[in-house]
Formats: C-alpha cells, structure tokens, sequence
C-alpha cells in the first residue's frame, strides 16, 4: 500500500506544527509491522534539517468504518498521558476518516525494543521476574492520579450505582442480542444478570483495556513502555487483570490466572474477588464479534479483513477464551463451536 500518496500533506501539516522552524523530508518506506482485526501499524521515518538522525514514527491506522473521533480520542488520551510521566509513545497527532484513505490515523514515536510477548513466550527469560515486571507496570497504571491528568476521561457515578461500570460493559452487547434476537447469546446475559449483584465497585481506576503482553513494549534498557490505548475508560480493576489473564492465557502454560492474581495482590495489599466473573465480563464484546463474523456481518459492523485477522491469526485466542466462557458459566454455544470446530 502506497500509503504517502493518499496522506502525505496531513502527515507534512501534523508533524509541521511540531517543527515549525525546520523543513521536513518524509521517507516514503512505510513497513507494516503489526496488523489486527481493528488497526494497521506501519514504520516511517522523517528527516528533519539540522538533526542528523532521522525520527523514527509510527502511524496507526484504524480500520475503515472505525468509529468517528477514535484517532482524535486515543492522540488526546495518550496526549494527556505522556505529560502525566506515564512510560507510553509520544504522540504526534491525527487525522479523522476525511483523508483519500478513508481512515482515520495517529502519528505517534516508534519505541525502539521488543514486544514484551516476544520475550515471555520465546526465550528462557526469568519470567517470573518478568511477569512481576509487567503487573508493576498495570499497578502503575491503576495507580494513576486520573483526576489530576485526565480531564478527557469521564468517570462513572459508583455512589449512586456501584455496578455502573459492569452494566455499561453490558448494555451495547444486550441490545444488539435483543436486537437481532440472538438466542445462543441470551442465557449468557442472564448469567452475568444473575451474578452482577456480587461484584460492587469500590474505587475507580484507570482502565487500559487491552493490556496484555503485545501491547508492552520493552526497550533496550529493559524499561516497559505501554501502547494501544483505544479502549481506555475510567472502571474497575478486576476488568484489566481479567482480560490481561484470557487474552494471555491462550498463548501460555503458565496457569496466568492464579499468578497473576497472586502477585497483583502481593504488590497492591488489596484483595481481588470474583475474577471469573470479570474473566467473562471482559471478552463478552469480543464474543459479540466472533459471531458477527460468523453469521451476520452487520451486527458488529465487521468485514472479511477483521474476521480473517480475529478467526484466523488470532483463531487459537478465540476458541480459547470461548471455552473458558463455557466451563465458568457452565453454558454451551452449539453454532458458534461448530462454525469454530471446537
């Protein structure tokens, strides 16, 4: 994909205002390093005047008929972020879907390392030193003064409803299940109905949303920078650490679950309850995809790009997390396993 013919005066604008005195010279080899069912991650360089290195970039494009304002959103997210010290990219700017692309994208710093997934699972590294690191680092997350860094973040009224967060997880998949009557779906939602009462929230944190170990990056000191922010909310913690335990679960031996928790609860002295519970809550959207992809693309708004990445690069993810649906809930999907041959 030519992809500087289609954006290269957004890019030119963007990065203009950061180097208002220089002239900038973009390299046209932009290498695709990372793909998944809802973004493009490319490579590129800009040759600035009077610096003679060249600045490493990364652009990130959504998908087409992402949702409006989801570049402008993540850019003022990691904005507010990278100027709170929080260890995440430096970003650059954006661009909305009004581009010949049709997509929107943000620029941001290329952080120079490994993805930490590439560590953990491929070589003989200490990982119990290593999985300490990482949780420190979604500690570290948690611990951020929100109030202070995030005004873009709207948090959620727990005095007056202190199952808001699990209830908000919850509302789009119920009405597209009621919507295009999804019966196979239906007694899931009555089981997290059944059981939403057991898990009130007592404190709000930040919520990273996607936080696993292709989303950590290590650099060449050994410190760990945090990407991908997309999904970033103010909630509860058990929704992090849930969804950091299935969505490594599937590429791991190690029994994640009881580590994780365990060492979570070393570092922070707070007890965690109900994980499962927040096992569930986590992927309950990623289910909703996984059988749009399936069966009928227009519920989710999917493609054949997103179900090829989700069913087919990430196939050994999905069955995963749906049989640790089925053996915590105790629930079956018969067409969802049958089109997924589970």
């Amino acid at each position: 994909m030519e992809i500087l013919q289609y954006v290269d005066h957004i890019i030119q604008n963007i990065l203009g205002s950061h180097f208002p005195e220089d002239s900038i010279t973009i390299n046209n080899s932009f290498e695709r390093i990372l793909g998944g069912a809802d973004t493009e991650i490319f490579s590129f360089s800009i040759k600035i005047t009077n610096q003679s290195n060249p600045l490493p970039l990364v652009l990130r494009l959504y998908r087409e008929g992402a949702v409006m304002g989801v570049s402008k959103r993540e850019f003022e997210t990691l904005d507010q972020l990278y100027n709170a010290g929080l260890s995440v990219p430096k970003p650059y700017g954006y661009a909305d879907s009004d581009n010949k692309l049709k997509r929107p994208f943000l620029i941001m710093e290329l952080i120079v390392g490994e993805m930490l997934s590439e560590i953990f699972f491929n070589s003989k590294t200490d990982v119990e030193a290593l999985m300490l690191k990482f949780i420190q680092n979604l500690v570290n997350i948690h611990n951020v003064n929100w109030k202070d860094h995030l005004s873009i973040l709207v948090p959620p009224d727990i005095k007056s409803d202190p199952y808001q967060v699990i209830k908000r997880f919850m509302r789009r998949p119920v009405e597209l299940i009621e919507q295009y009557n999804i019966n196979e779906l239906k007694p899931l939602i009555t089981w997290l109905q059944k059981h939403l009462l057991e898990h009130p929230l007592d404190k709000i944190v930040l919520i990273h949303g996607d936080y696993h170990a292709m989303n950590v990056m290590v650099k060449e000191n050994g410190d760990l920078v945090t990407i991908d922010w997309t999904n970033i909310i103010l909630g509860d913690r058990r929704v992090d650490i849930a969804f950091t335990i299935v969505a490594m679960g599937s590429a791991s031996d190690i029994p994640l679950k009881e580590n994780l928790v365990k060492i979570y609860e070393e570092i922070t002295q707070k007890k965690i309850e109900g994980i499962e519970f927040f096992m569930v809550l986590s992927v309950l959207f990623n289910l909703m995809r996984v059988y749009s992809m399936l069966f009928n693309y227009e519920i989710t708004n999917e493609n054949d790009m997103t179900k090829a990445t989700m069913i087919g690069e990430y196939g050994q993810y999905v069955k995963y997390f749906v049989n640790m649906i089925k053996e915590v809930t105790g629930l079956e999907f018969p067409q969802i396993e049958k089109k997924l041959e589970i």
